[in-house]
């Protein structure tokens, strides 16, 4: 008779504790994601948040932008791949800075390295310099 009555109890407990994080999954499932994410960060089990850059003034970041554009765009005789994988990263973080800075969406997160990144790295040229900021001016004449 005690037994049945422990599996009982046990039962109760266990099914109720399933529906209350049943409940508390739908009902809050983007503090409870979060909470999950900032634990699984403090375990190193996930990638730390990434750091939010200062806003910059939108000239130097322009300056940068374009400077590094024309050594993408024409990279060193010799360069190695990890010089010139080096130099698309630190491209990729400009563009996405000049998005910021004039609200142009991203379009750049997420997206694999290849050729449909490249084809966004396009696009993103294209709305900036519809916002504005022309990524690769024409050269002046002398």
């Amino acid at each position: 008779m005690l037994v049945g009555l422990l599996i009982v109890a046990l039962s109760t407990v266990i099914l109720s504790v399933g529906f209350g994080a049943l409940w508390l999954f739908l009902c809050h499932q983007g503090e409870v994601g979060e909470a999950v994410l900032r634990a699984a960060r403090r375990l190193h089990l996930a990638r730390p948040e990434p750091e939010v850059l200062p806003n910059r003034p939108l000239q130097a970041i322009a300056r940068d932008l374009r400077r590094v554009h024309r050594l993408v765009q024409a990279p060193g005789p010799g360069e190695s791949a990890l010089r010139r994988t080096a130099r698309l990263a630190a491209y990729d973080d400009l563009l996405l800075q000049a998005c910021r800075a004039l609200d142009v969406p991203d379009l750049l997160t997420g997206v694999t390295e290849g050729t449909e990144r490249d084809a966004e790295r396009l696009h993103l040229q294209f709305l900036l310099a519809e916002a504005g900021l022309d990524v690769d001016p024409p050269a002046q004449a002398a």
